[in-house]
């Protein structure tokens, strides 16, 4: 995947064991996943513009919209 910051946030989805799948329409792509019922999605930059920080903000966050929905059943969009 060519995407850093991409293949980060997809990366965490399937270590916790999510399926997901790539929504592209509209400006930036966008990874769907579903956790306990709840459809969650991230946004993605299609180019991200800090080569280092870029992957590990994006891992940083869905970690904690997995978190945060696998504890509260919160839907995050």
């Amino acid at each position: 995947m060519k995407n850093e910051e991409m293949k980060a946030v997809t990366t965490e989805i399937e270590a916790a064991g999510l399926d997901w799948h790539l929504n592209t329409k509209g400006r930036h792509p966008k990874v769907v996943f579903t956790i306990n019922g709840q459809t969650c999605q991230m946004t993605v930059s299609s180019t991200p513009s800090d080569r280092r920080r870029g992957p590990l903000n994006a891992r940083a966050q869905v970690r904690r919209v997995i978190r945060q929905a696998q504890s509260a059943s919160v839907s995050w969009h």
